[in-house]
Order: C-alpha cells, then structure tokens, then sequence
C-alpha cells in the first residue's frame, strides 16, 4: 500500500492538522497516511495529544537547545531523510504533507523536493511581501511553495498571491483554514463552558523581530495601560521561548495587581479564555484567526500581517509596540461597539474537502 507522510512539529501545526487526522479516521483511511512529529514543540503539544487522544505514527528526537534555526533545520532534514529511506523500503511515498510556515514545514517540503515526492502544502499563500516580517516565516512560505504540486488555499487572498506569483490555478484548492474546525470540534466537545464578563485584555507576544526593544516596550505599555483602566484584568500568556519567559520572569509585576502572568494553557482554556476577553494584543498569526471564531477584536503588535481578511473587515489592526500607538490603539478599540464577525477564514469543513481530494487526485 502506497503512503502518504503527515510531518507536524508545533503546536500550531498540530491545531490545524488535527481535523485532518480526525476525518482520515473518520473515513476509515489511517493505514494510507503515516503522521510524523518533529519534536520542534515537544511542552506544548502533549496537552493537545491528550486531548484529542492521538499518538504520532512516528517521533523525531529533536535538540536544540540553542534555539538555532539552522542546527534544528540539518537535524530534522536528517532524521526525514531516515524515514524517506526507511519507509521506501516496503512501499511507494505517494504525498507528504505539510502545514503552515515553520521550519517542520520548510523542511518537510525541501525533503519532498529532492527526493522527488509531491508536496502538499496546507494553509497555503499567506504572503506579508515583506521578506523577513515575520522573520523566518515569510521567507519559509516562498520556499515551501516553490516546492508544493498542491497548495491548500484558506482564503481568496491566498489564492490571488499564489496566481500573481505564477502557480498554475490547476494547482491551487480553495480549501478554507483548518483552524475553524479545530474550533467547531472543541465547542462541540466543551459545550458546557459558558461565557463569562468580557473584562479581560490577553497578551502574547513571541515572534523573533519582537524579541528586542520591541518586548521592552510593550512591557512598560501593559503596566500603563493597567494603571489607567484598573477595572480591567490583563492576563499575559508566557510563550516558552527562553528570551519570553527570562523577560517576563525578571520584570516587575508584583506592583501591578491587574496583570496576571500564565504560562501557556490547553487548548480548552485558551478557548474558555477568549469567551470572557474584551481584546487580544498579540504578534500570533494564528490568533487572528481565531479571535474572529469568538467575534473577538485583536491588536496587531508588528508592522505587516500576512492575515488581511481581518484587518481590511476591521476585526484587526495594526500598531507598534511603543507606548502611545498602541495606547491610542487600545482605546480605540476598547471604546469601539461590539460586533458579530463574519468568519473570512473558512466554515468547519476545511479537512473534509482537504482528505477528499487528496483522495481523488493522488
């Protein structure tokens, strides 16, 4: 029997492939499809495993305690190449699949590519133009497409940068974005979470070109912003890259009883946590996405984003770290009414039409 590799590493990769996994089992299709983690987020994704009680065909023994880019690129290259090897020894590798823009993706399509498999290419055409914001996810999606035989489109957007950049439209499905049906499939399996007062701002920030002043100064804007509307509940959720965690564990907080520092939550309590929040201030694409699942407002903390469906529909926008844009910003929003979101991002059934075409064409 000819297989299909599913390569995953990240927590967000995971969100959006989790529907995928559900509806090949669903379809009675997991012996065609062999699901391999990089290891690139080991912390994050258990919580995610366990809930969804799945288990990766295969792992990857992923170090890096560098945070390197490259040292985590040569040593998953290697360890895919294995497999490739490995897995051709009994059979035909028909696909490999993959999600998104990080370097589990990046390397799965560059492994595709030489050794001559079809690549797919989930969530496919987010393009900022602006090639390293964000740094290194824009340059990935250049190279990943560059690489892919199909390219799963969420949005008309996506499409329309696929087409000016010269893939052929016969290669291109408008797919939808898996993120909804991660959604619909948690608000069906916690139908008993009810929502709360929207009185609380949450905060994340991780993305490498904020790892710098930029971090500084949104640490001094939260404590302003905290100062000046006491009777709200700022709830910062700390990303474990090293420099997030080491910032937000040597600031002072202790004087500010409105901020409330978290370490990352199941997916669950994210959710539970966006039916009682007011607005989002985040660097996260995937948030954007999901904040309009929850008609919920999102700040923008960098310079371009790749996700213009909800900024041109208003549920975004965008503002800098430094103190009085994204004040300005904030109370703009803040004091804006508000408004049930039309979803721009896709329907529940995305997975669905992913796994059946697959099915039909390869």
């Amino acid at each position: 029997m000819n297989k299909t590799l599913i390569v995953f590493g990240t927590r967000p990769e995971l969100i959006k492939l989790i529907p995928i996994f559900i509806e090949l089992k669903k379809q009675g299709l997991e012996k065609q499809y062999l699901s391999i983690f990089t290891g690139q987020h080991v912390e994050l994704t258990q919580g995610l495993f366990e809930e969804f009680d799945f288990k990766p065909d295969l792992r990857i023994p992923l170090s890096n305690e560098r945070n390197s880019i490259g040292l985590s690129f040569s040593a998953m290259l290697t360890a895919l190449q294995e497999i490739v090897y490995a897995v051709q020894e009994n059979t035909k590798i028909k696909m490999i699949v993959a999600q998104g823009d990080t370097t589990t993706c990046a390397c799965a399509a560059f492994c595709a590519f030489i050794n001559e498999i079809p690549f797919a290419h989930v969530e496919a055409g987010l393009r900022t133009h602006t090639i390293k914001s964000p740094f290194p996810e824009e340059y990935f999606r250049r190279i990943i497409s560059l690489s892919s035989s199909i390219h799963f489109a969420p949005t008309e957007g996506a499409v329309k940068n696929l087409l000016q950049e010269g893939v052929k439209s016969e290669h291109i499905y408008l797919s939808g974005n898996t993120v909804v049906d991660t959604i619909e499939l948690m608000k069906r399996k916690h139908r008993n979470t009810t929502e709360g007062i929207r009185n609380t701002i949450l905060i994340t920030c991780h993305r490498r070109e904020n790892q710098n002043g930029n971090f500084h100064d949104l640490v001094k804007t939260i404590k302003l912003l905290a100062e000046t509307h006491p009777s709200l509940n700022f709830i910062w959720i700390a990303h474990k890259t090293p420099f997030v965690r080491n910032e937000l564990a040597t600031n002072d907080f202790d004087s500010y009883p409105s901020i409330f520092i978290s370490p990352p939550l199941p997916l669950s309590e994210m959710y539970r946590l966006y039916s009682i929040s007011k607005l989002i201030i985040t660097d996260s694409g995937g948030i954007q996405e999901e904040a309009c699942s929850f008609s919920l407002p999102v700040i923008v903390i960098r310079d371009t984003t790749e996700r213009l469906e909800s900024l041109e529909l208003g549920y975004s926008i965008l503002a800098q770290n430094a103190s009085d844009d994204l004040i300005v910003k904030f109370n703009q929003v803040l004091n804006s009414n508000e408004q049930v979101m039309l979803n721009p991002y896709g329907d529940g059934k995305s997975a669905e039409r992913i796994v059946n075409f697959l099915q039909s064409n390869f």
